[in-house]
């Protein structure tokens, strides 16, 4: 759409970050946006979020928990990479692209109402874990270990 667009002088452009991928096998696989790695090699810091499908309670009634959702915001708390291996990965993908498009604070993935039991609450989840704040998760626990 975008060669074209631009072959007929329209002014056109890709934002080559927000274009997802999907691998179709069993679990399907999904992301849009930055790898961990790619975020370091760009000098970005970054958190991560993560939450797993056996904490989701669609995923648990489809009998489909293998995978999770993993968010990568930067230190604006914009989502800038999203990961998904589970059920629908490349259905729910599309909630990924247009945080990383749209450059959505995790404030504002918050605030989008997600309906429940869905497995897109995963999304949400995910990028809420990245700021410790995830409903469905236990708080992650300090490390204690103290040394001798």
């Amino acid at each position: 759409k975008c060669a074209v667009e631009n072959m007929a002088g329209l002014a056109s452009r890709v934002n080559y970050d927000a274009v997802p991928g999907c691998i179709f096998s069993f679990p399907p696989v999904a992301a849009v946006g930055l790898t961990e790695e790619a975020a370091r090699d760009r000098g970005i810091a970054y958190r991560s979020g993560k939450f797993l499908f056996a904490a989701n309670g669609k995923a648990v009634c489809m009998g489909e928990t293998d995978g999770f959702v993993k968010v990568l915001t930067d230190e604006e708390q914009r989502v800038i990479g999203v990961h998904i291996i589970g059920p629908h990965a490349s259905d729910l993908i599309l909630e990924g692209t247009l945080m990383v498009q749209r450059q959505m604070t995790i404030e504002q993935v918050a605030e989008a109402v997600h309906p429940h039991p869905t497995l897109g609450e995963a999304l949400q989840e995910a990028a809420l874990d990245s700021i410790g704040q995830a409903i469905h998760l236990l708080p992650r626990k300090k490390n204690t270990t103290q040394s001798p």
